[in-house]
């Protein structure tokens, strides 16, 4: 059960912060999660990494967390079906596109995404309409999603055909909206 993790870790022996250009691996037995008003869960690596160098972000009591693959992303999973019992908020910062909203969508006790404001950003560099019609599993989840949720910034996705990358969130240097969900039917599937 063991976590890949960056900024202030309340683990159960005191605070502590790791510098802005590490991460460490936590075992989630350490975490004092009482203390935690929010998790942020990171999709790719490279944005991980970067979070706090190539973004600027409030990281109080915000606990921040690589997604995983394999054994670590269950313990991940595992952190997040937490999320009732220690009343922290579950926030997604994943790719712009079907696949990644899909990801986010995937998450038990999602609250929040995290998209790029689009005003004035350079579409013709950053969004690649090829992985977005690559990605077409993902993408009817997403239509699906769309019906079930007001949510404009994935009906934004799915007009504009977008997908954009957390890589290129980070060069172009776009700024970053957080999403609040509001779900429209609690009986619709996806």
């Amino acid at each position: 059960n063991v976590i890949l993790v960056k900024g202030m870790i309340p683990l159960r022996s005191g605070l502590y912060t790791v510098p802005n250009n590490l991460s460490v691996r936590v075992h989630l037995d350490d975490i004092e999660l009482r203390e935690i008003e929010q998790v942020l869960l990171v999709e790719n690596l490279a944005a991980f990494d970067g979070i706090f160098k190539d973004i600027h972000f409030d990281n109080e009591n915000v606990l921040v967390v690589y997604r995983g693959h394999g054994i670590d992303a269950k313990a991940v999973l595992e952190l997040l079906r937490l999320a009732p019992k220690y009343q922290f908020n579950v926030t997604a910062w994943t790719d712009y596109d079907p696949s990644g909203i899909s990801i986010a969508f995937s998450l038990p006790n999602l609250s929040a995404f995290i998209v790029p404001a689009l005003e004035g950003a350079p579409l013709g560099k950053i969004n690649q309409p090829n992985l977005y019609l690559d990605q077409h599993r993902s993408l009817n989840k997403v239509e699906k999603l769309a019906k079930q949720y007001d949510l404009p910034a994935i009906k934004e996705l799915l007009v504009r055909k977008l997908a954009i990358t957390q890589e290129h969130q980070i060069a172009y240097k776009l700024p970053l909206t957080k999403v609040c969900i509001n779900k429209l039917h609690n009986d619709l599937k996806v």
